[in-house]
C-alpha cells in the first residue's frame, strides 16, 4: 500500500512541475487615478480598434481596482466593429506586435478633448480561443 501511495504521490508531484502557467505573460498595469466612467479601447497592429470596456459593457481579461487597470493579454476580449456595421467578439492579443491602449472618460470624442491616458504595448504572442460571450452588459 505504501508503494502505491508513493507512485501515486511521484506521478501527482512530476505532473505539477510539466504544467504550462496560465498566464505566461505579466498582465499590462496602467495607473489610471479617479478617471470616472472608465473606458478602455486598443489599436491592433493592424489599425482594428477594438473596445475592452464601456460604461455599458466588460469583457473579459479587464479589471479595474483601486485606480489602477489591468488588462491579461493571454485573456482579453473585446468588441470589434467591422466596416460592414457588425459588433464581433474577438480575442485582443490575437497578433505579434505595438498595440496602442487608450483609456479615457469618454472614447467616442476626440482624445485630446477628454481624460486620457495612452500606453504603448508589444505583444510577443498570439494568443488564440473562442471570445464568444465573453463581455458582460454592466
Amino acid at each position: 500500500m505504501f508503494v502505491a501511495l508513493g507512485i501515486i504521490i511521484a506521478a501527482f508531484s512530476a505532473s505539477c512541475e510539466s504544467r504550462t502557467p496560465l498566464s505566461e505573460v505579466a498582465d499590462i498595469s496602467m495607473k489610471i487615478g479617479n478617471l470616472n466612467p472608465v473606458e478602455v479601447g486598443i489599436l491592433t497592429p493592424s489599425n482594428k480598434f477594438i473596445l475592452l470596456k464601456s460604461e455599458e459593457f466588460v469583457c473579459q481579461g479587464v479589471v479595474v481596482k483601486d485606480e489602477v487597470l489591468s488588462i491579461d493579454p493571454s485573456r482579453a476580449t473585446g468588441y470589434y466593429w467591422s466596416p460592414q456595421g457588425g459588433r464581433d467578439e474577438v480575442v485582443v492579443f490575437s497578433e505579434v506586435g505595438s498595440y496602442t491602449i487608450y483609456v479615457a472618460d469618454n472614447l467616442e470624442t476626440e482624445i485630446e478633448n477628454s481624460a486620457s491616458i495612452t500606453k504603448q504595448y508589444t505583444n510577443k504572442r498570439k494568443h488564440g480561443f473562442t471570445a464568444l460571450g465573453s463581455c458582460r452588459d454592466l
